[in-house]
């Protein structure tokens, strides 16, 4: 009898002692506990470096020229040549023009010019040779004369208005010289204007007239635009201006190109922003020196920002802000210990921006992979110990 009581006992011990681990497990289900282990459940979320609290952001652009202009005669005339077809590369190079009026009245006109001047000249010549130069004697003379007394004083007077007279007409010849090479001057610019030249290396984008065309003063023949330099305007969220970092050279990937890859530089930013989008313009130029990148082509434009308020030698890291939780009036947020993601530790946390993108952008000394606890995370905030085992769930 004594030992059917004896294993009733045993048998009441046990269902109490399950009892009251069942009781126990009810109490915290999603806790897993074993004779040596406790894991706690837990999910992740990546942790983004920044190194020196860089970031950058991309954005579309499409490229253009800084610099377009038409090119126009600036006499009319009739189009004799014009060597512009749309595409083509035209050079500033006299030798080479990109098109010409018909000259032969300009050069008739310069002639005209020219027959003037000489004859300007040949009166101007007669005037101080022949005119000046007899009047002159004649009032040397007149005054030895009039000393001796033979002469009276009036003819001396005479002849001194003479001079004045003939001194008058030199001035009036050399005034027609200067006149007639002035015309000179300006018959050599017109029959120079006759021709039009590229004021820079360029790319023929519009041709506005053709071989024959009676064209005037001004009017456009051709319109170039210059491809050793093109322009990238991105336009760049109003809240990312602070954070833009202008002194590192932005990239710029040219899709229409092969995917081409080159650096830029920062030409001019925000200067008139778009109420409708909040964005500002960032003009980013790129070298075109092998006319490979035409105007129209569509590029990334990746700009370097300066993220979080990052020191000198920190390292920001960027994360979900509901990971961070506060400890004893401090920051923290929970990382994996090592690869296996099976225990995590406390980290103190120094953030040095909150976003409103709901990040936070900190300081961090990750012990290991560069994640972060985003759910179970104040559950951990209530255990004492620096490190606890985990193990990962799987979203609901």
């Amino acid at each position: 009898m004594s030992q059917r009581r004896a294993v009733g006992l045993c048998l009441a011990l046990c269902a109490a002692a399950t009892a009251c681990t069942a009781e126990s497990r009810g109490a915290r289900p999603d806790v897993e506990e074993t004779a040596t282990r406790r894991t706690y459940p837990v999910r992740w979320a990546a942790a983004r470096t920044l190194e020196g609290g860089r970031d950058f952001i991309d954005l579309e652009a499409l490229l253009d020229a800084p610099t377009r202009v038409p090119l126009s005669f600036k006499v009319a005339g009739r189009i004799e040549a014009l060597d512009c077809e749309e595409g083509s590369i035209v050079e500033p190079d006299p030798a080479r023009p990109v098109g010409r009026l018909e000259r032969r009245d300009y050069e008739l006109a310069k002639a005209a010019a020219e027959a003037t001047l000489r004859r300007a000249q040949a009166a101007y010549a007669r005037a101080r040779r022949v005119g000046m130069t007899h009047a002159e004697r004649e009032l040397e003379r007149g005054r030895r004369v009039a000393e001796a007394g033979v002469i009276p004083e009036r003819d001396l007077q005479g002849l001194e208005t003479q001079v004045d007279d003939m001194r008058a007409q030199a001035g009036e010849a050399a005034a027609a010289v200067a006149q007639a090479e002035a015309l000179v001057a300006q018959a050599e610019q017109a029959l120079a204007d006759t021709v039009i030249a590229a004021p820079f290396r360029g790319r023929v984008v519009k041709r506005m007239a053709e071989a024959g065309q009676l064209v005037g003063a001004g009017t456009p023949a051709c319109v170039v635009e210059r491809t050793d330099e093109l322009d990238a305007v991105a336009s760049l969220p109003g809240n990312l201006l602070a954070a833009l970092a202008r002194d590192l050279a932005p990239v710029v990937t040219v899709h229409d190109a092969g995917g081409v890859t080159l650096e830029g530089r920062i030409e001019a930013a925000a200067w008139a922003g778009d109420p409708q989008t909040g964005t500002f313009p960032v003009k980013v130029r790129i070298a075109n020196t092998e006319d490979r990148f035409r105007s129209g082509m569509r590029v990334t434009v990746r700009l370097w920002l300066r993220r979080g308020g990052a020191a000198a030698g920190e390292t920001i890291h960027e994360f979900p802000l509901e990971a961070v939780v506060e400890i004893g009036g401090r920051t923290f947020a929970f990382a994996p210990v090592d690869e296996t993601r099976t225990a995590v530790r406390r980290v103190p946390v120094a953030v040095r921006e909150l976003g409103r993108d709901g990040l936070a952008r900190a300081v961090l000394d990750f012990p290991g992979p560069p994640l972060v606890v985003v759910e179970g995370q104040y559950g951990l905030a209530e255990i004492e110990a620096e490190e606890f085992p985990v193990r990962e769930v799987a979203p609901p």
